[in-house]
């Protein structure tokens, strides 16, 4: 189980028992979560990477899918631009994404 701060400034935390499952946060699954990024209305962006996609994490809780058929290890958000940064290892590539505002 990892926890972190919600945004009521609460624990929060969900489950790392592997899988695929998009939803609330207490009943979405990850498998082989490599990498976090925050952007600037707390949004948190996790790679997914055995299920290849980035995973966004709102505020709310929802867990929608942002980027599909991605392989990454590594993803970092500009904040000042909005665009997620993702490197993508077995193609040898470097995604940026606008983010939604």
């Amino acid at each position: 189980m990892i926890k972190f701060a919600g945004a009521n400034g609460g624990p929060q935390g969900f489950g790392l028992s592997g899988g695929f499952l998009e939803g609330l946060i207490d009943v979405a699954l990850f498998a082989h979560p490599d990498d976090l990024s925050v952007d600037k209305r707390g949004n948190i962006y996790v790679a997914d990477t055995n299920n290849a996609r980035i995973r966004m994490i709102t505020p709310a809780g929802q867990v929608p899918t942002i980027v599909a058929a991605v392989e990454s290890l590594g993803i970092e958000v500009d904040r000042q631009r909005d665009i997620l940064y993702i490197s993508d290892s077995p193609r040898h590539q470097i995604w940026a994404v606008d983010l939604p505002v």
